[in-house]
C-alpha cells in the first residue's frame, strides 16, 4: 500500500449540513508520478525543477538543456534521483548528517568559504542549504553506486585516452624532438658570414660564443614557427643548417640530439583525460542501471 505522507489530493469541504448534494471537491494538489512507496505531485516537480535550474553552472549544457526541455524530462530526471535515494535507503547506506556536514564543509573549504559563507552564497543564486545538501546526499550516492555495482564494468583503454588527447590538443601522442642550438641574427650579411665560417671549418662552439647561439632544448611541432621547424626535421644528430630565413630574421641551427616518446603535454594530462572517459562511462553504465532498478521497482508515470 502505498504511503501517501504529507500529500491530500481531495479536500472535501461540508458547506451546510452533510450529504452528497451539499459537499464540495477542491483539487490542491496533483500525483505526476509513483515510485514504489513515494508519490511525487506537481508541487513537488515544480520545486524540483526549480532547485535544478539554479544548480545551472554545475551542469554541462547539453544536459541542462536536454532536461529543462519539458516536464517530462525534468520529471524522469526526479525520478531517477528519488531511485538513488530509495536504493541507499533501502541498502541503510544514506550519508548521516555528520558526513553531509562535512562534505558541505570541505565543498566550501575548497573555494575558500566557510559554511556560513556558502550559504549566503547559495541564498544569492537561489538555491538554499537544505537542498545543497539533498545535492550532496544524491552526489554521494552516485559514488557509492560506482563503487558498489558499477566500478568493475568500467575500463579505459590508453587508445581511448590518446584519441580524446589528439582531439582536445590537436596534438599527436607519438611525438620525434630535436634538442637544437639557434644562432639569430638580423641582417643577411651577418647570416652570410657565419655561413663562410661554418664551411672553413670553424667549430659550431665557437660560433655559438661569438653569435650567443641559445639552447632551446627538445622541441617539436608547434613549438617553433612552421619554415623553422621543417628546417630541423630532417636533420641528424651532429648536422647544421642555415642561414633559414624567416619573420625572425636567419637562423642557423645544430642538432644536438633525436628522442621518440609520448608527448610531455598527453603524460601532464593522461590522469585528467582518463577521469573524463571514467565519469563519460560512468554517467552511461549509470543510466543503464537506472533502467534495470525502473523495471524491478513499481514506478508510474501521469503526465
Amino acid at each position: 500500500m502505498l504511503k501517501m505522507n504529507r500529500l491530500m489530493i481531495i479536500i472535501t469541504l461540508a458547506v451546510g449540513i452533510t450529504g452528497p448534494l451539499c459537499s464540495k471537491e477542491v483539487l490542491v494538489d496533483r500525483i505526476v508520478a509513483v515510485v514504489n512507496e513515494d508519490a511525487l505531485t506537481r508541487s513537488d516537480l515544480k520545486d524540483f525543477e526549480k532547485a535544478y535550474k539554479n544548480k545551472k553552472i554545475k551542469i554541462s549544457p547539453d544536459e541542462f538543456e536536454k532536461v529543462t526541455s519539458s516536464d517530462k524530462n525534468m520529471l524522469d530526471k526526479m525520478i531517477a534521483d528519488k531511485l538513488i535515494y530509495q536504493y541507499l535507503k533501502d541498502n541503510d547506506i544514506l550519508s548521516s548528517k555528520d558526513e553531509i556536514d562535512e562534505m558541505v564543509r570541505r565543498r566550501a573549504s575548497s573555494i575558500g568559504m566557510s559554511a556560513i559563507d556558502l550559504d549566503r552564497q547559495l541564498k544569492l543564486t537561489g538555491q538554499t542549504m537544505d537542498e545543497f545538501r539533498e545535492e550532496m546526499q544524491i552526489e554521494q550516492g552516485k559514488a557509492k553506486i560506482f563503487e558498489r555495482e558499477l566500478k568493475t564494468k568500467i575500463t579505459v583503454l590508453d587508445s581511448e585516452c590518446e584519441a580524446l588527447f589528439k582531439k582536445e590538443f590537436k596534438q599527436d601522442v607519438d611525438v620525434v624532438e630535436y634538442k637544437v642550438q639557434h644562432i639569430l641574427v638580423k641582417t643577411k650579411d651577418k647570416a652570410n658570414e657565419i655561413q663562410k665560417k661554418i664551411k672553413s671549418g670553424v667549430p659550431f662552439n665557437d660560433l655559438a660564443n661569438t653569435y650567443h647561439a641559445v639552447d632551446l632544448g627538445f622541441v617539436k611541432s608547434g613549438d617553433m614557427i612552421p619554415e623553422l621547424f621543417s628546417a630541423i626535421q630532417n636533420m641528424s644528430p651532429g648536422d647544421l643548417k642555415g642561414p633559414i630565413q624567416s619573420k625572425l630574421g636567419y637562423s642557423i641551427f645544430k642538432l644536438d640530439e633525436l628522442r621518440s616518446g609520448k608527448n610531455q603535454e598527453y603524460l601532464k594530462n593522461r590522469e585528467q583525460l582518463e577521469r573524463v572517459l571514467i565519469d563519460k562511462q560512468f554517467q552511461r553504465q549509470l543510466s543503464m542501471w537506472l533502467d534495470e532498478r525502473k523495471e524491478d521497482s513499481y514506478v508510474r508515470v501521469y503526465i
